[in-house]
């Protein structure tokens, strides 16, 4: 594909648009992301001629990985690119984190207060 743009106004847009970071590695806070809410529409890092983004979500993970290279040709920017599903294991990760993690925590309080007092006393004056 050709842009209009040349190299600097896309790189620029890149750097506006982007929140840096690995986006095979996206990981939604979930409902605690309403506490860091993102303007930026891009998950993903960059270089001088390719780009490995995700939309940035806030409340869940991007489904979709969008690769590419970028070239300046007569002062046009020249794109290749594709768009991938993320790969298997981040699917399953993102699938099954959530009830491992509830199962994990729920036993982590499990059995470090089975010992823990039953029984509350009031002490009177």
């Amino acid at each position: 594909m050709k842009s209009k743009l040349n190299i600097t106004e896309f790189r620029n847009r890149l750097k506006e648009n982007t929140k840096i970071g690995r986006a095979e590695l996206q990981l939604s806070l979930g409902i605690f992301s309403i506490f860091c809410l993102s303007s930026k529409s891009f998950y993903g890092n960059f270089d001088d001629s390719s780009f490995r983004l995700t939309e940035n979500y806030n409340f869940t993970s991007g489904l979709y990985l969008l690769k590419g290279k970028y070239q300046n040709i007569n002062n046009k920017v020249k794109l290749n690119y594709t768009i991938e599903p993320m790969s298997k294991i981040g699917m399953i990760w993102l699938k099954y984190f959530p009830f491992v993690a509830i199962i994990g925590f729920n036993s982590f309080f499990f059995f470090n207060f089975k010992n823990a007092p039953n029984d509350i006393y009031k002490k009177d004056k």
